[in-house]
C-alpha cells in the first residue's frame, strides 16, 4: 500500500506492483464493473479476464509527466449475475513494470425498497463481552455513533427483510483503520468469507460487505472479528442498508448491559439466533431459487399466451366466416323418414345443396331454380347401393352462359335438438 495525496482517492492511497504476472481479483454480483488507477511512465501492459475468458491487453503507460489519473478498463452492461474480473501485470523491466491499482467501482440491481438503519438498531445483535459504542473519530461515522470490539470471536448479527424477488439487497458499512484488522462474514448460515479491514489512514463510512440478488424473505449476516493473535485488532460498525425486519416474528428485545467504561452494549438470547439460522437457506441454494422460480414463471407466462393466442384466432376465424358466407344455396327439409335396418329421425336434419350455378352472378334472366325444376335424390335403406347417389340439377333457363347441370351429392347438417 503506498500513498500520494491530492490525486488517488482514500486520502491518495493505491496498491502497487512491479511483479511480472501479479494479478488481482474482484468478484461481484452486479451488471458492470471499472478499474480505476494511474498511467505513468513507468507503467507497462495489463490483461483483463473476465469469468475465465481473456478480454484484452491494456496499454498502462502515459507520456504524462505527472501522470493521468482514471478508469483503467470498463466492462460495459454485462448479465445481471455473479462475475469474477482479474487484472494482471504483463509489463515488464523497471522501465515499464509497474501497475497501481486505486479502486473498483461496480454497478449491481437492488430493490428501492431499502432504509439506512443505525448500528443502534434491534435489527443488530451483538455478541462477545467486547462491543463498545465508545469509537474514536466519532465524528466521522455516520449519525456519530457506531460499535466497535477488539476482542477475536465477537460477533454483530443484521437482521433484514426484502420483498422484491430475487432483487433483495444488503450494505453494511464500518470503518478502515489502521487498528481494524480481519474479519469474517456469513450470510444466512452458509460458509464464511474472510476481508481486511486495516489501512493507514482511517476512513469512516466505508462498505464493509454487500450482496444482492437475493430472494425475498428474512435473512440474516453475520460479522466477526477474528484479530490478529499477535496484535488485537478491531472491527467496527456503522450502519446497514436493507429492507426492515419484522423483529418480533422470531427475535425477541435486545437487552442492554453497561461495561466498565460506561459505554452499552446489546445482546440478543442466543438461542433465538440458532433457531432463525436452521430456517435460512443456504447461500449456495439461493441461486437454485430464483432460477427455478424465473422458469416456473416464464412457463406459466408462456402457457397463458399460448391459450389467449389460439383463442384469439379462433375468434379471429369465426368473425371472419361471418364477414364472408358462402354462396347462395338452396335448402330442403325432407319429412321424416324410417330405415328398416336403422331408426333415424331424418327431420332433425338439413339437407344443403349446393348452388348448381355457383360462381355466376344472378340477374332478371337467369332466375333461381324453383323446387320443381330439382330431382331429390329419395333416401333409401341403408343396405342398398342407391343411398345418396349423384343426381342432375335442371336450371329451368335456355341461357348457355352458365352450366346446365351440376353433379353433387346432399351434405347433412345437424341441427340444435330442443
Amino acid at each position: 500500500m503506498a500513498t500520494m495525496p491530492g490525486e488517488y482517492s482514500m486520502g491518495g492511497t493505491f496498491t502497487l506492483t512491479t511483479t511480472y504476472a501479479a494479478s488481482a481479483t474482484f468478484s461481484f454480483n452486479g451488471t458492470g464493473v471499472t478499474i480505476f488507477g494511474a498511467k505513468r511512465q513507468n507503467h507497462g501492459f495489463f490483461n483483463i479476464t473476465l469469468d475465465g475468458t481473456f478480454i484484452s491487453t491494456n496499454n498502462g503507460s502515459s507520456g504524462a509527466l505527472d501522470g493521468i489519473w482514471g478508469p483503467l478498463f470498463s466492462s460495459g452492461p454485462l448479465e445481471d449475475g455473479w462475475h469474477t474480473i482479474v487484472v494482471v501485470n504483463s509489463g515488464s523491466g523497471t522501465a515499464q513494470g509497474y501497475f497501481d491499482l486505486d479502486y473498483i467501482g461496480f454497478n449491481t440491481s437492488v430493490t428501492t425498497d431499502t432504509q439506512r438503519v443505525q448500528d443502534t438498531h434491534p435489527s443488530f445483535s451483538y455478541r462477545g463481552s467486547g462491543w463498545s459504542t465508545a469509537v474514536a473519530n466519532a465524528a466521522q461515522y455516520n449519525g456519530t455513533n457506531g460499535h466497535m470490539t477488539c476482542d477475536p470471536g465477537d460477533s454483530v448479527t443484521y437482521t433484514f427483510q426484502g420483498d422484491a424477488w430475487c432483487r433483495d439487497s444488503v450494505q453494511v458499512y464500518g470503518a478502515l483503520a489502521p487498528a481494524m484488522g480481519s474479519y469474517s462474514v456469513s450470510l444466512d448460515g452458509g460458509e464464511s468469507a474472510l476481508y481486511d479491514g486495516k489501512q493507514a489512514i482511517f476512513y469512516g463510512n466505508t462498505m464493509l460487505y454487500a450482496a444482492s440478488a437475493l430472494p425475498s424473505g428474512r435473512h440474516d449476516v453475520t460479522l466477526t472479528n477474528v484479530g490478529d493473535p499477535s496484535n488485537s485488532t478491531c472491527l467496527s460498525i456503522d450502519y446497514a442498508i436493507a429492507g426492515l425486519a419484522d423483529l418480533s416474528v422470531s427475535l425477541s428485545t435486545s437487552g442492554s448491559a453497561t461495561n466498565g467504561a460506561g459505554a452499552t452494549q446489546t445482546s440478543s438470547p442466543s438461542g433465538t439466533a440458532a433457531a432463525t439460522s436452521a430456517t435460512r437457506t443456504s447461500s449456495a441454494a439461493i441461486a437454485g431459487v430464483c432460477v427455478g422460480a424465473a422458469i416456473f414463471v416464464g412457463l406459466v407466462f408462456a402457457a397463458l399466451w399460448f391459450f389467449f393466442f389460439r383463442r384469439r384466432r379462433a375468434t379471429r376465424k369465426t368473425a371472419m366466416a361471418a364477414d364472408n358466407p358462402p354462396e347462395y344455396s338452396y335448402q330442403h327439409t325432407e319429412s321424416s323418414h324410417t330405415s328398416e335396418t336403422r331408426q333415424t329421425d331424418l327431420s332433425q336434419y338439413n339437407f344443403v345443396l349446393p348452388n348448381p350455378h355457383y360462381g355466376g352472378s344472378l340477374d332478371a334472366n337467369f332466375g333461381l331454380p324453383s323446387p320443381e325444376h330439382l330431382a331429390i335424390p329419395a333416401i333409401q335403406n341403408a343396405g342398398t347401393e342407391e343411398a345418396f347417389s349423384p343426381q342432375t340439377y335442371f336450371s329451368g333457363t335456355e341461357n348457355e352462359d352458365y352450366p346446365r347441370n351440376v353433379s353433387s351429392r346432399i351434405e347433412p347438417n345437424r341441427k340444435t335438438q330442443s
